[in-house]
């Protein structure tokens, strides 16, 4: 029992002993090996309070600054200064009384965020710079106009058209100085060998009215980047013509077209183009004139697709080759539809008729092969003398035709009693 007793007495001294002996290795640690000591921190970055919300507000922008890092010595117990780096400190400036334009200098405010025990007893004995001289420009804003250079190609047969961009402008901030040289907002489309139209997005430098780039401190713009597109065109050459109707003893072999322009360059899209071949301009009736016509004709532009040419009208020469022309003295006039109860008579007993074929064809025509028919059908249940148009024809020989539509034929109609 008592060597039990002397055991508790011995655990306890050795725990008052070994208490006393951490006691004083900590104050040997304390007033010996953790001592004061200098601790330089480099490069840390300055913070600017208000840069971005008062003075932006007030229209101002910052342009520069003497520093944007400062370095600090700091005296502190060895445990304290020596673990700091400089995502420990904050350095800020406080902008936000600053009202206009000018140079300013600030001190700036240290404080230690990232040590979380200690940081009172830590001192600042130099700091470099001292202060920072901040340089504040009014604040100036405009649109300026995208314009655009196409580094590239296209296939053979197409055509580039305007590029596109979206947005047309870009609105620019920053100092009035800065802003005031910017003209434009240039981009470079880079695409090779097209054969259809593209899009892309593409960024841009601000550039002064010669093309040279405006950078400076301080300027922003609303979007970073602009969307383009690049039509891409067939273009193809294609023939102009007319229809012509045989009539008059002329045909087709008979006529020589001259169209000027012979041909016209569309624009458009491949699919449309490859279905266009020719463009007609309209009819011409050989059986309405004598020997040569001439008209001019709108150029009929299908739809979908541009006249790269510009010509909007063509004029239409049509002269007959090989051919002759004889006149005929028609005694021949019928009348045909005359209304039951109603009885016509001509008041023209004959007419002057030119008709047109070859030569050995036209020998053999004389006034008993041409009749002129009148068709009573539009006067219906009417009486009184009316002049009418009659249509010619040759009995004798199909390859000689009458010319012209001018032989009108006066007839006089009467009820029957």
């Amino acid at each position: 029992m008592k060597k039990l007793s002397n055991l508790r007495k011995s655990k306890t001294l050795y725990l008052i002993v070994s208490i006393l002996a951490s006691v004083l290795l900590w104050m040997y640690v304390v007033n010996y090996e953790n001592k004061d000591v200098n601790s330089t921190v480099s490069g840390i970055e300055v913070e600017f309070i208000g840069i971005d919300e008062i003075l932006a507000d007030r229209q101002l922008v910052v342009t520069g600054m003497s520093a944007g890092s400062v370095d600090l010595t700091l005296l502190g117990k060895r445990s304290v200064v020596a673990p700091i780096s400089r995502g420990d400190v904050r350095i800020t400036v406080d902008l936000t009384d600053i009202r206009t334009a000018g140079e300013y200098d600030r001190v700036y405010n240290v404080e230690f965020p990232g040590v979380s025990k200690g940081s009172e007893d830590v001192f600042i004995i130099s700091k470099s710079p001292e202060y920072i001289t901040v340089k504040v420009d009014q604040m100036s804003r405009k649109p300026v106009e995208i314009v655009g250079d196409f580094d590239g190609s296209v296939a053979e047969g197409y055509m580039l058209e305007q590029i596109e961009y979206e947005p047309e402008t870009v609105e620019v901030m920053g100092p009035a100085e800065l802003v005031s040289q910017i003209r434009y907002a240039h981009v470079i489309v880079q695409r090779e060998n097209l054969t259809k139209s593209v899009t892309g997005i593409v960024s841009f430098t601000l550039t002064d009215e010669n093309g040279n780039a405006v950078v400076g401190d301080g300027l922003t713009t609303d979007v970073q980047a602009v969307k383009y597109t690049v039509p891409v065109v067939m273009v193809k050459d294609v023939v102009l013509g007319v229809d012509i109707i045989p009539g008059g003893g002329a045909g087709e072999e008979n006529a020589f077209v001259e169209i000027d322009p012979p041909v016209i360059s569309l624009t458009g899209s491949a699919e449309i183009l490859n279905s266009i071949n020719r463009i007609s301009l309209g009819s011409v009736d050989l059986s309405e004139f004598a020997t040569a016509y001439g008209k001019t004709f709108t150029i009929p532009i299908p739809n979908e697709v541009h006249n790269l040419s510009g010509e909007t009208e063509a004029q239409v020469e049509v002269t007959l080759k090989g051919l002759e022309t004889k006149r005929v003295i028609a005694t021949n006039i019928e009348l045909n539809n005359v209304s039951e109860g109603y009885s016509a008579e001509t008041v023209t007993q004959y007419k002057e008729v030119l008709v047109r074929g070859k030569a050995e064809d036209l020998e053999n025509i004389d006034a008993d092969d041409v009749v002129i028919v009148v068709d009573l059908a539009g006067i219906g249940q009417a009486v009184g003398r009316y002049s009418l148009a009659g249509r010619v024809y040759i009995d004798s020989d199909e390859n000689v035709g009458a010319v012209g539509s001018g032989y009108t034929v006066v007839v006089d109609i009467t009820k029957d009693e």
